[in-house]
């Protein structure tokens, strides 16, 4: 980028030219938001200039019929104990506090029994 169009730049445009160019991964657009996960603590940080234009929001707020679909596919089995959701898959058995966790856990146990088949 030349130097006059960097002089040009500011706000959250700024930001994100100078974390570019320190080589930080960046998931977004210049204009915001974008977010870059904290190199020091587990946690994501979101750039957008307007809290209106960022929102936190679960995975299962989201897209929890996406793990669903893809454990019925596999002909996933659920049954409820309680307050346990298990989840079975070919010969795995999975369990969580709801179905799209125990769905989850299903699809990744199931994952690695197949990779270790192979």
């Amino acid at each position: 980028m030349s130097e006059s169009k960097q002089a040009q730049l500011s706000g959250v445009e700024l930001i994100y030219e100078m974390l570019k160019s320190f080589g930080i991964e960046i998931f977004g657009e210049r204009q915001g938001p974008f977010a870059i996960a904290s190199r020091t603590k587990r946690e994501l940080l979101v750039f957008g200039g307007d809290e209106r234009n960022v929102k936190y929001m679960a995975f299962e707020d989201v897209d929890a019929l996406y793990p669903l679909e893809i454990a019925q596919s596999l002909k996933a089995n659920f049954s409820v104990e309680g307050h346990t959701v298990t989840c079975r898959i070919g010969k795995t058995i999975t369990s969580g506090k709801n179905y799209c966790e125990a769905a989850m856990r299903g699809l990744i146990a199931h994952r690695i029994a197949s990779c270790q088949k192979d």
